[in-house]
């Protein structure tokens, strides 16, 4: 049986404890049920990342757009400029596809599977490395699906060190959440409305036709309609007309 992700039924549950400033352990389940990563912990991780540089991470486009920045936007594109190179860079999935402007370099993933997962490696490649020139050379030669995967294990890594839980309480609380979202799976699978089969049977009459819906199952599990049908009526019915 395989558990499905149910954020609302995490929430009900009370167990979205606060792992660190915008973590909880939403956050954390995400990654363990390989969905895509929330807009605000993608930006708190890349922020994290931005420390050790001159790069600075923004949601909304600033004015003036600063040499060195970072921009996020809502479709998981991201902006990037770098004093050091005369065009920016323009990554962005497929769907938020556009018209390039002349001063952009478009890079698209070319894929809508684990989005936020390669836009925050690449995020993460071109902060380890600051060379727009250099990043362009890597960029051609990535394996995305081994991007995204490393991406992933990177995430959930940061979370695990800058969680205020500790290691051990957060693996059982991740564990907990496990349990309660499987226990919810079983009692929707448990309670599911079982709904009858039904039959139209037709009562014949000189002048007009009268439909019945009986259940198939009532018919079995009541042993008097055997004895008396709707069938045995249209019959005494003929013979009084006779």
């Amino acid at each position: 049986m395989d558990t499905q992700f149910d954020e609302k039924v995490i929430l009900d549950s009370g167990q979205n404890v606060k792992l660190s400033s915008g973590i909880h352990l939403t956050d954390a389940l995400r990654l363990e049920y390989y969905q895509e990563l929330t807009f605000s912990l993608a930006f708190v991780y890349l922020k994290h990342l931005s420390q050790s540089s001159n790069y600075i991470v923004y949601l909304d486009t600033p004015s003036p757009v600063p040499d060195y920045c970072i921009i996020l936007n809502p479709d998981w594109s991201v902006l990037i400029k770098s004093k050091s190179s005369y065009k920016s860079l323009l990554i962005s999935p497929i769907s938020s596809f556009s018209t390039t402007r002349p001063n952009h370099i478009h890079l698209p993933l070319n894929s809508l599977n684990f989005t936020s997962y390669k836009v925050a490696g690449l995020v993460s490649l071109f902060l380890s490395i600051k060379n727009p020139v250099v990043f362009l050379e890597l960029y051609k030669k990535l394996n995305f699906a081994h991007l995204a995967q490393k991406s992933l294990s990177d995430i959930k890594n940061f979370i695990m060190v800058s969680s205020k839980i500790p290691y051990r309480t957060l693996q059982l609380n991740i564990q907990e959440a496990k349990e309660t979202l499987n226990s919810r799976l079983v009692y929707q699978r448990e309670t599911k409305p079982f709904i009858k089969p039904f039959i139209q049977i037709e009562l014949i009459y000189p002048r007009s036709v009268k439909k019945i819906d009986m259940d198939l199952y009532e018919i079995g599990e009541n042993s008097e309609s055997l004895e008396y049908s709707p069938t045995q009526e249209v019959s005494s019915r003929r013979n009084s007309t006779l």
